[in-house]
């Protein structure tokens, strides 16, 4: 089964796990790093924007949301 894709984030935000999102931002062009402490960060030209290592096994959905629009912005 392939992975999820934008869509598919836009249509249930509540159901990505951290793998997932960070695949989706590597799939738009972004540049993907684990932080030291408490995520990742990913970078694309001058945009940069850090998202967590959630603590359960899905990303909140505010963060979800974020990623949506920071992608869409530099697309």
């Amino acid at each position: 089964m392939p992975g999820k894709t934008l869509a598919d984030l836009k249509r249930n935000p509540r159901d990505v796990t951290y793998a997932e999102s960070r695949r989706i931002l590597e799939d738009h062009g972004w540049a993907v790093r684990e932080g030291t402490r408490h995520g990742a960060i990913a970078h694309k030209r001058d945009r940069t924007f850090a998202f967590p290592r959630p603590k359960r096994s899905r990303l909140l959905a505010v963060y979800v949301r974020r990623a949506i629009q920071v992608i869409e912005e530099e697309d």
